[in-house]
């Protein structure tokens, strides 16, 4: 079972990483590439800011489409 929660919390930092990056990018002024966010920036902030980011989304969405 300790495997299987590694494995998912590897799943969520990859898909939660990139977004949280490229916020953290546009955020900064775009002054420095992307690749340098993706490959330098600390994973479990970028992918705390990703999931904050899409939650946001998500509701925002939910509340203009009803």
């Amino acid at each position: 079972m300790k495997n299987m929660e590694s494995i998912i919390e590897i799943l969520l930092l990859i898909v939660f990483k990139i977004p949280g990056a490229i916020v953290r990018w546009l955020l900064s002024g775009c002054k420095r590439p992307l690749k340098n966010y993706i490959d330098n920036g600390d994973a479990y902030l970028d992918g705390s800011i990703g999931l904050v980011t899409i939650v946001l989304i998500v509701i925002l969405l939910t509340k203009l489409l009803t």
